[in-house]
Parts: structure tokens; C-alpha cells; sequence
């Protein structure tokens, strides 16, 4: 179970994207869905300071805050550098240690999400893992998670993947119900349930 404060969190929620709503609605929204009872939100596609500057980096900060004064807890969507193709670089790993750094101590941060269809690059699982060890060095009490369809869930939380390589990288899955392979693990009466 997710604990904060040392008390079991069930997280209820949806997803923010500031790409498809402005900034100045986060706040708001994130009002709204409190009153209903939400308690979790993940900023999808919220671009991380790395990736856009100082600005980028206060408008995170800030949306932090918002969720904070509300008592929602924010998973931050982290999945651009855990791709097979990011550049192993010094200036790289200098850069993700910055962006770690300045939402790991934050109250609302509950974890980070690390991968959006992880089972897409499931021949290439080692990266995601290179990066959860490197997010547990600098913030071991922060959970990962990423969204899975299930087919290929044990690859990144059992920590025995292709070959036996070490690919342990998500803490707690996120099951996706939109895969079309769904329908043929689960049969048509739960395939038909979960897609009303």
C-alpha cells in the first residue's frame, strides 16, 4: 500500500495537461476536483525544468503549491527522460539530478511517473531501470509508477526481465483498460464493463 505521513493513501484522481489547459485553470481545477473528493493529480506532459528553464521551473513550483494548499498529492510526470533514446550524457544526468531535486521535498510530490505505455519499449527496459535507480539515490522515499496494460507488468516490477536483466523501475503499476489485448485476457463481459 502507498503511505504518506505513515498513513495508507488511496489515491483517487485524474490527469492535468497544461499543453491542452492553461495554467491559470490548474489552480482552479485542482480546487474543484478536491471538493469531490479527489486527492491525486498527475501533471501529464507538464514539461520539467531540464527541459524548459528557470520559467518552466517555477510554473511547476507553483502548481505544487496549488495542489499543497488544497491537500492533493501530485505525481510528476518524469517519462521524457526515461525513453530508450535520451542522451546519456554528463549534462544529462546533471540536469535530471536538478529536476529531482526541486520537487523531492516538496509536500504535495507523491512519486513520479516514469513511462506512458511502458510496454511500448519493453525490448528496451534497462534505461527505465537505469533511471529508477537513479531516482531512488536521490529520493528513496517517493514512489514510481507508469501505465501498463498487463501483458508486460512483470518486466518492470519484478525485476527479472528479458534475459534476467535487472529492469525493476515502477513501484506501483498503473493498469491501462485500452489496449485492445485487454479483451482477450479478460473475456467480453469485463472487456464490455470497464469500457462503459
Amino acid at each position: 500500500s502507498i503511505l504518506v505521513n505513515g498513513e495508507p493513501w488511496v489515491a483517487a484522481g485524474w490527469y492535468y495537461s497544461l499543453f491542452d489547459n492553461a495554467e491559470t485553470n490548474l489552480t482552479e481545477f485542482l480546487a474543484n476536483q478536491a471538493r469531490m473528493g479527489m486527492n491525486t493529480m498527475m501533471l501529464y506532459t507538464f514539461p520539467l525544468q531540464m527541459f524548459h528553464g528557470e520559467e518552466w521551473a517555477a510554473r511547476q513550483t507553483r502548481a505544487l503549491d496549488a495542489a499543497d494548499a488544497v491537500g492533493m498529492k501530485i505525481l510528476m510526470d518524469i517519462e521524457q527522460v526515461t525513453m530508450p533514446n535520451v542522451e546519456n550524457t554528463t549534462e544529462y544526468w546533471t540536469e535530471f539530478e536538478k529536476a529531482i531535486q526541486a520537487v523531492k521535498d516538496h509536500p504535495a510530490t507523491l512519486g513520479y511517473y516514469i513511462c506512458d505505455d511502458c510496454c511500448r519499449f519493453a525490448g528496451d527496459n534497462a534505461v527505465q531501470a537505469q533511471v529508477y535507480r537513479a531516482i531512488k539515490q536521490l529520493d528513496p522515499y517517493h514512489l514510481t509508477t507508469g501505465a501498463v496494460d498487463g501483458a508486460c507488468a512483470a518486466d518492470f516490477t519484478d525485476g527479472e526481465g528479458p534475459g534476467g536483466m535487472n529492469t525493476l523501475s515502477i513501484d506501483v503499476p498503473l493498469n491501462e483498460n485500452y489496449n485492445p489485448d485487454l479483451h482477450a485476457r479478460t473475456g467480453p463481459e469485463v472487456s464490455e464493463n470497464t469500457a462503459n
